[in-house]
């Protein structure tokens, strides 16, 4: 393999035949609070995102424009002067981006992106020594940027400054490839080139095996000069604005019962069929909803604690047929959750289904019927252990999903018939597995840091609490506090439960959600806990707050009846609270910009003749009127469909080409004027509803492997189809060459 380096202005450039996309913002603010709270026409701020996503589009003339519009309404902003330097500076208007950048940095000091563009700026313009004062004050304001060390480094390089371009360089290489990433990957290579230059030829070519194993890992990385400018405080900021205002409509939404009308049957799900399952009966009828056959209608899966499963195929007039034997996904009982998840992105979604004995996968054939591939992916686990969820993410954004298994506890199957794990040698610790890539999975818990993760895990639910780019994750038990684990890539966790405040830590919660419910850009917590709920926002970083003042309730009283459920009832954009009482009768409480209150929703009346155990939204006929599937206490399965005042609505389909192909753990954005929605991608369709907006300015789809994918002037009441780009890098070639034992170093020229 031949590469080739080169001296430009001073600099090292180096591009990579087949490298990818430009490494993920992180989406954290340079130096000023994310939500901005001053009155703003909503034309402003659709420049302000218009702005934006032609800069990420690479349109940087029509971005530009964008963003001197905002200027010319006499509200801009620092941050509206650094997006307009920005863009003028990738436009390579280097005298104009320079009185931008500098207006930003006066008007607010503390705007650490304005230093650091500055930075690069001085650095494409050889004035080193203003380029280093710029990066230098960047890494007083935060030590561990990488991008800010890097492009130190290179300033130093340029100067001839050897020992310290070396120093710069390696405390970029200390912080890894979780942390540093494409900035990580290039450094090594720049570390290796300065220890040549130093005749420590040893140790450099420790640096260059180490590049050569880590430069493709991730499809993203990019090795280019734009991307290696970029990071975290070379993205465009755009404040977001409260957008309460944008409310729909208050008018009650009608509910009917479709459930026969739909042909779906399913009575006296809850008794035990199998007296070793009678402990595990004790946990609610559950449903998995997913596209199992590729026609684009939802199919469902029921589980049935205390017998089998049953699969039900949606038909083209909308009415359900059951397909379980066919399918042969009916199980051996004991199943307590299950979900569908494409793991080996094959196009086909298959079955994950927790319960005893661990995690089930049933491998879909793609013609209708399924496979036990449990064993053979290395997923065959105790026939005493109690898994509650499969939960399925992409832990370490390399384009496959890995797996979290929450463990209740374990149990001998045969004599035991009561609760499991109760008591506490009967307890377990959670699982993670890694995704091989070739269909297999890897236990990689004890490495991974989750191995502290013990406890009677109801369950987990995923989201980047701190918008660094990975997934965290929350386990929730009902021996104790949830666990809040940050993830630091590699497959790398740390417990931060306490550092979130005592909102969380405090709580001993059975099931909760993740979503944005102020729409400031961060995800939130719902908690349904034994003696209520509690809804914490995430005011930045990963620490919570609760809401004060939720509406009371009086919470069901069995420690495994479900307890609420999060959809977007009235359509207004807005997610809601959908909880049940110890009567099993419906309440909505309607969201306001993270204020809730409890509002009629006519749910009552459909729900009145049987008592309910669990509900939950599901889109069965398409995206225009919500879904709720539930349960009742004598275990019938029942649907709702709403009806009432029209609400705009979007549906975003993800098809992931470098990522995986659901693209679960995509953060979808919608905006609109004032208007802000953040969703996460949990496999399936991404369903928004938009109150009175029949046209959105900008859709911005953040696969997880950090491209970014922007469509402008989105029309409501549509299917937005999104398949992730395969754009990759130019490329050319680096000048050193393998001699047939290693790599020689042939010139830097």
């Amino acid at each position: 393999m031949w590469l080739a380096v080169a001296l430009v202005a001073g600099g090292i450039v180096f591009i990579y035949a087949g490298g990818s996309g430009p490494q993920k913002a992180k989406n954290a603010q340079a130096g000023r609070s994310r939500v901005a709270t001053r009155s703003v026409p909503a034309s402003t701020q659709t420049h302000r995102n218009l702005g934006k996503a032609y800069y990420e589009q690479g349109k940087y003339p029509e971005a530009a424009e964008e963003f001197r519009k905002v200027i010319a309404t006499g509200q801009g902003l620092a941050t509206d002067h650094l997006d307009l330097g920005l863009a003028l500076l990738q436009g390579n208007d280097n005298d104009k981006a320079l009185g931008e950048l500098t207006t930003a940095h006066q008007m607010e000091p503390a705007l650490v992106a304005a230093d650091y563009n500055l930075g690069i700026l001085y650095k494409r313009e050889l004035r080193y020594p203003d380029a280093e004062g710029a990066l230098e004050r960047v890494l007083h304001a935060d030590p561990d940027d990488p991008a800010a060390w890097f492009n130190l480094g290179e300033v130093y390089f340029a100067e001839r400054k050897l020992p310290e371009s070396l120093a710069a360089f390696q405390r970029v290489d200390e912080m890894g490839f979780g942390r540093g990433q494409n900035f990580y990957v290039a450094s090594l290579f720049h570390t290796f080139t300065i220890l040549v230059r130093m005749k420590r030829q040893p140790e450099a070519h420790r640096y260059l095996e180490l590049h050569e194993k880590l430069r493709d890992k991730v499809p993203s990385i990019s090795l280019q000069n734009p991307a290696l400018e970029g990071g975290r405080y070379g993205a465009i900021l755009v404040p977001i604005r409260p957008s309460v205002e944008t409310r729909a409509f208050p008018a009650e939404t009608a509910w009917d019962d479709v459930t026969s009308k739909l042909g779906l049957k399913l009575a006296a799900v809850g008794e035990a069929a199998n007296p070793s399952f009678a402990g595990l009966a004790k946990w609610v009828p559950s449903v998995a909803v997913g596209d199992y056959d590729g026609d684009g209608r939802s199919d469902l899966y029921v589980i049935n604690p205390g017998g089998s499963n049953r699969l039900f195929h949606q038909n083209p007039d909308g009415t359900f047929t059951d397909v379980t034997e066919k399918a042969g996904v009916a199980g051996e009982g004991g199943s307590l959750s299950a979900v569908f998840a494409d793991y080996d992105n094959s196009g086909h979604a298959s079955l994950f289904v927790a319960g005893l004995g661990g995690v089930r996968l049933y491998k879909n054939r793609g013609d209708g019927t399924f496979s036990d591939n449990t064993e053979k992916a290395g997923l065959k686990m105790s026939a005493g252990l109690v898994a509650t969820q499969a939960l399925l993410f992409d832990a370490d954004n390399d384009g496959f999903l890995d797996l979290v298994v929450s463990v209740y506890g374990n149990v001998d199957p045969v004599t035991s018939r009561a609760t499991p794990a109760a008591r506490p040698d009967q307890i377990g610790a959670s699982l993670f597995f890694r995704n091989n890539s070739d269909g297999t999975f890897s236990d990689v818990t004890a490495s991974s840091g989750l191995a502290s993760a013990k406890g009677r895990m109801r369950g987990a639910m995923f989201a980047d609490f701190n918008n660094d780019g990975y997934a965290d994750l929350v386990f929730f038990r009902d021996d104790g506090p949830p666990f809040l684990f940050l993830n630091r890539g590699e497959d790398k966790f740390v417990e931060r439960t306490r550092e979130a405040g005592s909102a969380l830590s405090g709580a001993e919660a059975l099931d909760g959600r993740a979503v944005d419910f102020n729409h400031d850009g961060n995800f939130d917590v719902a908690l349904w806990m034994r003696d209520g709920y509690s809804v914490l926002i995430n005011d930045g970083n990963a620490h919570f707050t609760p809401v004060r003042n939720p509406p009371p309730i009086t919470v069901p009283a069995g420690l495994f009846d479900p307890r609420g459920a999060v959809a977007d009832l009235d359509g207004d954009g807005f997610d809601d609270l959908l909880n049940l009482d110890a009567n099993g009768k419906l309440h909505f409480f309607r969201n306001a910009g993270g204020r809730f209150t409890d509002a009629p929703s006519g749910l009552a009346g459909a729900a009145s003749q049987a008592a309910l155990v669990r509900v939950e939204a599901a889109p069965l006929e398409g995206p225009a009127k919500p879904d709720l599937v539930g349960f009742t206490r004598a275990g019938e399965l029942v649907v709702f469909k709403g009806s009432g005042p029209p609400a705009h609505w979007l549906e975003v389909k993800l098809d992931g080409s470098k990522s995986n192909s659901q693209g679960v753990g995509a953060v979808v954005e919608v905006k609109a004027g004032n208007f802000y929605r953040k969703i996460l991608a949990r496999g399936g369709p991404v369903l928004v509803y938009t109150g009175k907006l029949a046209e959105l300015d900008v859709v911005r789809v953040t696969w997880p492997n950090a491209i970014v994918q922007n469509s402008i002037h989105v029309p409501a009441d549509k299917t937005l189809s999104v398949r992730e780009s395969e754009r990759l890098a130019s490329s050319c070639p680096f000048l050193y060459a393998w001699d047939g034992t290693k790599f020689a170093y042939v010139t830097d020229v």
